[in-house]
């Protein structure tokens, strides 16, 4: 073979007549296949709704088949519900303000009593147990009373430096000058001096 004529490898293949080259069938099988994808999405989206608006439809049902009966319970469960919430409340109310007078912190009473064991049967809270449980705990653990009020010796106003002490302190000065006694003269100066600069 001569070097210009071509050799079966580097011929181009060409598609023969009528045949679509290979990419371009790739092509329209990827768009065909992307096209379904967007069919079947519109339909699950149209599926999806339409159940949405089964299930409401659904509930509207069932909530006009529930007898007056039922419907007053859950009412009575519901207002059971915040009842007890606030009888809670009170209790924890009533704990902290009899834990007031002892303790540091009134809250931390609370923290250690079983405030439901308060609550008689008929809804009454038993206050007298409430400080009975309260004296015992704080046998039980001191540390959460309060510091006992420090009664000590009240200051006598008539002792100490007064206000505009300095006259006192020129008269000392005087009489310690007249007396002939010039170191304490010396030193009381020094602390006029010392209170001057203050």
């Amino acid at each position: 073979m001569a070097d210009d004529e071509p050799t079966p490898e580097t011929v181009p293949e060409t598609p023969a007549q009528g045949e679509t080259p290979k990419g371009e069938d790739d092509l329209a099988g990827l768009r065909s296949a992307l096209e379904k994808e967007r069919a079947d999405r519109k339909a699950y989206e149209k599926d999806a709704k339409r159940a949405r608006s089964l299930e409401a439809e659904l509930a509207k049902i069932r909530e006009a088949d529930q007898s007056e009966t039922e419907k007053a319970t859950s009412r009575a469960d519901a207002a059971e519900k915040r009842a007890q919430g606030l009888i809670d409340r009170t209790v924890r109310a009533e704990v902290k303000a009899e834990a007031a007078s002892g303790f540091k912190d009134p809250d931390d009473a609370a923290v250690f009593l079983d405030l439901s064991a308060y609550v008689g049967e008929d809804g009454e809270i038993d206050n007298q147990q409430i400080k009975t449980d309260l004296a015992d705990l704080l046998k039980r653990k001191p540390h959460l009373a309060k510091e006992p009020d420090r009664k000590g010796p009240k200051p006598d106003p008539s002792q100490g430096a007064k206000p505009g002490g300095s006259p006192d302190l020129a008269a000392r000065i005087r009489e310690a000058e007249k007396a002939g006694n010039h170191r304490q003269a010396i030193a009381l100066k020094r602390q006029q001096a010392a209170l001057t600069q203050k």
